[in-house]
């Protein structure tokens, strides 16, 4: 009901990782979680929130700044794996002055430092045109190396390895990706 009266207040609702519930509720989606369990019976994840979401919500996965386990070449390449838009956690205060505040949690999130890549990178990944297309396939080329395909026509060879792969004939340089068809 909370949310019902949310919604109808705003008709704008953005909700961080929501369960099933709140689904018809939200208008975006923030924090979706890119990746599946590594739980060493499951051999690989596909983007099954983000196949059954594509084209119907906006949605970010986790503020690439915020979660550095992985770096940030690997974010973007998940972004585009799953069609996400790209999230960043920005402050205005220089993170040095955030230590031993309640904020100190920010460590890496001083705009300047971050502004220039981050504006590239939307350059990037807006000039693939996935996000004005419905995810409709993922399969797995082999380990590490995926191919998704948008609604669009647009199909794309990710490769999360650290070294190149070659595709029947498509080399796809270690930790980056290739369009075979469509986009800009």
């Amino acid at each position: 009901e909370a949310l019902e009266t949310l919604y109808n207040t705003n008709h704008e609702l953005m909700i961080r990782n929501p369960l099933a519930l709140a689904l018809p509720h939200a208008s975006k989606i923030i924090d979706l979680p890119v990746k599946g369990t590594e739980f060493n019976i499951i051999d690989y994840s596909i983007p099954f929130y983000q196949l059954v979401l594509s084209d119907l919500i906006d949605y970010a996965g986790q503020p690439f700044n915020m979660y550095d386990q992985q770096s940030i070449t690997w974010h973007m390449l998940k972004a585009i794996e799953s069609g996400s838009h790209l999230n960043f956690t920005w402050t205005y205060q220089d993170t040095y002055d955030l230590m031993h505040t309640e904020f100190n949690r920010f460590y890496s999130t001083h705009y300047v430092n971050w502004f220039d890549q981050a504006v590239s990178m939307y350059q990037e990944v807006n000039s693939l045109n996935i996000h004005q297309a419905r995810l409709v396939d993922h399969t797995m080329i082999e380990r590490d190396v995926v191919h998704v395909t948008y609604s669009n026509g647009v199909e794309i060879i990710i490769n999360y390895k650290t070294t190149a792969v070659n595709h029947q004939g498509n080399v796809v340089p270690a930790m980056d990706y290739l369009v075979i068809k469509g986009a800009n």
